[in-house]
């Protein structure tokens, strides 16, 4: 390899794709423009797989990259052959990453299963690139329930909620997420909240097996429903080392090898849901 050109995806999983707004510049020592940058994050339970790409040593009018990649799964194989808005990939606008970006989608013939290893291989101008990454259990929620009824704060704009869950040594990285938001109005209909108004903190665990989230409330009847990410080690190595440079010898694996393609190949499995209600 001549160096290498590290790209963050934004962990917000928007049930396909995951993650948090870390974008690494484009390393210096590599600036040939046919690098390519790819993030994938496989999703157990989801029926497709997507993968995010970029040519961080381009201007942002460039092409983006053209590149042939395949998923192998336990008995078959899957194309990435289908490009999906760059929304599809990651919830960061396309300004958060250098260069021209595309998203590439693959249809698959079953669920991504927990514990189950899957490939990857790929061409891109540069070259071949392959990756393996074996899909972590999913964090077992233990509390809250399956639904949580809570009084409205009596002061603050701020609900807690408490968790406990169980993680294995598979697991490196905890995501709390805040999905189907809908608040109650006057007239007592229900509406939709974007999840940006509410959040959640902290929105990454310490894999301590308790914490209290933290999520805005704003002063209306609301209900919401909350699961956590068990991310692998492969995306884990990844966040750590985002702004090393240079990479520590040998380097952590990040799933992903080959002579211009560098990012990640990861994998990361939902808990149940627990719908959370204030009132």
């Amino acid at each position: 390899m001549r160096g290498y050109a590290l790209l963050a995806l934004p962990v917000v999983l928007v049930f396909s794709a995951v993650c948090d707004g870390l974008t690494r510049p484009a390393d210096p020592l590599e600036t040939d423009p046919d690098v390519v940058t790819v993030g994938i994050v496989l999703i157990a339970g989801e029926e497709v797989a997507r993968m995010l790409a970029a040519h961080p040593h381009r201007p942002r009018t460039g092409s983006p990259p053209q590149m042939e990649a395949v998923l192998k799964g336990p008995g078959w194989m899957a194309s990435f052959s289908e490009t999906v808005p760059l929304e599809s990939c990651t919830l960061a606008g396309p300004d958060m990453w250098p260069g021209p970006t595309t998203c590439l989608q693959a249809a698959l013939p079953e669920p991504i299963r927990s514990r189950v290893r899957y490939d990857i291989a790929g061409t891109a101008l540069p070259g071949r690139f392959t990756g393996t990454v074996v899909v972590p259990v999913a964090a077992e929620l233990m509390e809250p329930g399956d639904t949580l009824v809570l009084p409205a704060p009596s002061g603050g704009n701020r609900v807690e909620v408490a968790v406990r869950y169980r993680v294995e040594s598979d697991v490196g990285t905890v995501r709390a997420e805040v999905s189907e938001a809908s608040e109650t109005s006057s007239n007592g209909t229900e509406v939709q909240v974007g999840l940006g108004l509410l959040g959640v903190i902290p929105a990454t665990l310490e894999r301590a097996g308790a914490d209290t989230l933290s999520v805005r409330y704003r002063g209306r009847p609301m209900r919401f429903s909350l699961r956590l990410l068990a991310l692998g080690w492969n995306y884990t190595n990844f966040v750590a080392h985002t702004s090393s440079f240079p990479l520590p010898e040998p380097w952590p694996n990040f799933g992903i090898e080959g002579e211009g393609a560098y990012g990640y190949f990861a994998a990361a499995a939902p808990s149940r849901v627990a719908e959370i209600r204030v009132r």
